[in-house]
Order: structure tokens, then sequence, then C-alpha cells
């Protein structure tokens, strides 16, 4: 499967990936997820282990963090921040992140990258802003605390 445009670094980790190798599209990439609510509308593939000690985020503070995000199986995503850049920076405690986003952030360790499946009921919903009534693919790589 093609995830363009991911960068050289990530795609080593990623497309070396035995999920992603076999995969044709993202159903066959989020079947082999693990999820990260009880309902299973969000779930998660580490593809790079973060630090196993102190590298949690406490609850309610600022991270920063690269997403490529994707929508709706596309393989053109509709943000990048390694385009943009320089990393997302999100203050949990205020900020209003989508829901999905703001727990597989929670979840993660620095330094580790991961994709997350969100359905649109963690996402933008069924009338928010588009992508609406939508699934979102993000590729998340964890910087700093």
């Amino acid at each position: 499967m093609n995830l363009y445009p991911l960068e050289d670094a990530w795609n080593g980790i990623i497309v070396k990936d035995e999920a992603v190798q076999e995969a044709t599209d993202w159903t066959q990439i989020i079947l082999k997820m693990s999820p990260l609510t009880p309902d299973n509308l969000v779930k998660k593939k580490v593809f790079k282990q973060g630090l196993t000690k102190d590298g949690k985020a406490p609850a309610g503070c600022t991270v920063l963090f690269h997403l490529i995000m994707f929508v709706d199986h596309h393989e053109e995503p509709i943000d990048n921040s390694l385009v943009r850049g320089k990393p997302q920076k999100i203050d949990l405690s205020t900020d209003g992140v989508i829901e999905g986003l703001e727990i597989a952030l929670n979840s993660m360790r620095k330094g580790e990258i991961s994709m997350v499946a969100i359905n649109y009921k963690y996402g933008y919903g069924e009338m928010g802003a588009p992508p609406r009534n939508t699934l979102l693919c993000i590729i998340i790589e964890y910087n700093t605390l």
C-alpha cells in the first residue's frame, strides 16, 4: 500500500511493518490494530515504541507531535505537519482537539510512532466540519511533552 507522502525516517519503520506490506487498503491495517476504547471505535497500531519510563504526558499538558491525516480510505492526506515543517502543538486541557486524537495522544509515549484509526463518532461527527461522518487514519510521531 502506498502511504504517500511519508517522511523517509517514517517510511523505513512503517513500510517494513507486516500489516502494511500485506494491506491493499486501510481496512486491512485497521483490522490488525488494538482498541483504545471499549467500543473499538478508536484503534492504534504502534510502529515504533516510545520511552518506557517517564514517557507519557501528564493529563492536561501541552504536547508536540507530527501527524499525517488521511480520511475515508484515501491515500492523499488532508493534513501533514511534516510538509509545514513544524510539529502540531496542542494543550490537551484547553484546545478542544477531537476526542479520538486526544485519546490517542494520551495513550502514546515520547518518541512513539503509531497509526490511529478514529471513527467519526470520535472524530468530526455526523455534522461537524469536513470531513464529517468519515473515518480518520492518522500517523502520529509523538515528540515532546
